[in-house]
């Protein structure tokens, strides 16, 4: 007993390195075994594994904590719920100046009553939040700025965020497949900018991995991309139709997304609200 433990007290200084290995070895098991895609709850279940064998059990129960800390400002809920939504009309209106007059807004044409429960939808385990969220802003978003500061730590992570799933461009019927390889640095760099926005809110909420990473990525990030962005009607959405996104306004909305993560940077002057 006392050999395993020095055995993972010698390694516990790369449980970082650990998690995110094991986040591609258990997340693309799918691609690297015949199939597509990548398994969505990879992150969280990475972090479970590294926080309980280094952490033990009070780390375990912080770790809970992020995960399930709601009990914060009202106005950070506000955030999280329309962040979004700002950034994505600032990208039309700026998409607009480029010769585009009109957009058609597609989800908001048909069955309009619909909408919250598709934004309920997105926050469901079946969607992609939940998973990498309590894994990425849940676990490694905390290590990562004691480690490297919240400047880097972000950086590393919102590339990582932004990067891992990289086979659901390979994958039919996905929504990055539909947007296609040359679109894969636009989307890592706008997970990249939306890192940024979302340890500013984690740092600000005190670590609550459940606002500033699953609500903030379910609805902002996810929701109000699909609303407002995408040509795609709620009816095809129910028939199962991919979102098909506008190309020219996406790239757009790429670089609205870093803007508004720089004046985020330039305000808290790099620290993002961090204050350890």
């Amino acid at each position: 007993m006392k050999h395993d433990q020095s055995i993972l007290s010698r390694i516990a200084k790369y449980r970082l390195i650990i998690f995110f290995a094991l986040v591609l070895v258990i997340g693309w098991l799918p691609w690297y075994t015949g199939g597509s895609g990548v398994l969505f709850f990879s992150p969280a279940i990475s972090a479970l594994i590294v926080v309980a064998l280094f952490g033990g059990k009070k780390e375990l129960i912080e770790f809970a904590r992020r995960i399930f800390r709601w009990r914060v400002r009202p106005a950070w809920y506000l955030f999280a719920l329309f962040a979004g939504a700002i950034i994505s009309l600032a990208a039309i209106a700026v998409f607009s100046l480029f010769g585009v007059s009109s957009l058609a807004f597609p989800l908001f044409q048909d069955n309009q009553y619909l909408l919250p429960a598709i934004a309920i939808v997105f926050l469901l385990p079946i969607g992609s939040a939940m998973g990498e969220e309590f894994g990425f802003r849940g676990y490694a978003l905390g290590d990562m700025q004691r480690k490297f500061g919240p400047l880097i730590g972000t950086t590393i992570l919102g590339l990582f965020f932004g990067s891992w799933i990289f086979p659901e461009f390979l994958a039919k019927g996905t929504f990055q497949a539909a947007m296609g390889l040359s679109f894969f640095p636009f989307f890592v760099l706008t997970e990249l900018g939306w890192s940024f926005i979302m340890t500013w809110v984690y740092n600000k909420t005190n670590e609550s991995a459940f606002l500033a990473g699953y609500i903030t990525h379910a609805i902002s990030l996810n929701f109000w991309v699909a609303a407002l962005l995408t040509n795609t009607t709620i009816s095809q959405l129910l028939n199962g139709s991919i979102p098909s996104v506008n190309e020219g306004l996406f790239i757009v909305n790429c670089g609205v997304t870093l803007a508004a993560a720089l004046l985020i940077l330039i305000a808290t002057r790099g620290r993002l609200g961090f204050t350890s």
